[in-house]
C-alpha cells in the first residue's frame, strides 16, 4: 500500500512520488508516517524529510522547513518555507 506525497513552498510545489513511508522533523521530534495512519496535522521544524518511494524502494532526502504536515487518507502534504531535494 502507498500514499501520495506533495511538498509545497511559496516558490512552488512538487509531487514527490507514491510512497510507503515518510519520516519528518516534527516539532517535538522525528515522526514516521506509514499507509493507513490516522489523519492529523503537525508542525515541522527545519531538517531532513525522508520519503521511501513505492516503485523502486529507494529513498529521497529533502531539506525542508519549517512548516506543517497534513496527513489524510492516501495523501501526505508538507507546507514548508523551503524544500530542496538533496543531491540536486
Amino acid at each position: 500500500m502507498s500514499f501520495s506525497v506533495e511538498i509545497a513552498t511559496p516558490q512552488g510545489a512538487w509531487s514527490v512520488a507514491r510512497a510507503t513511508l515518510i519520516d519528518v522533523p516534527a516539532h517535538a521530534g522525528r515522526l514516521t508516517v506509514l499507509e493507513g495512519h490516522q489523519p492529523f496535522v503537525c508542525r515541522l521544524r527545519a531538517g531532513e524529510a525522508r520519503v521511501r518511494e513505492e516503485e523502486e524502494a529507494r529513498e529521497q532526502a529533502w531539506t525542508v522547513g519549517p512548516g506543517t504536515m497534513t496527513v489524510e487518507p492516501g495523501r501526505v502534504t508538507l507546507l514548508v518555507r523551503h524544500a530542496t531535494l538533496r543531491g540536486e
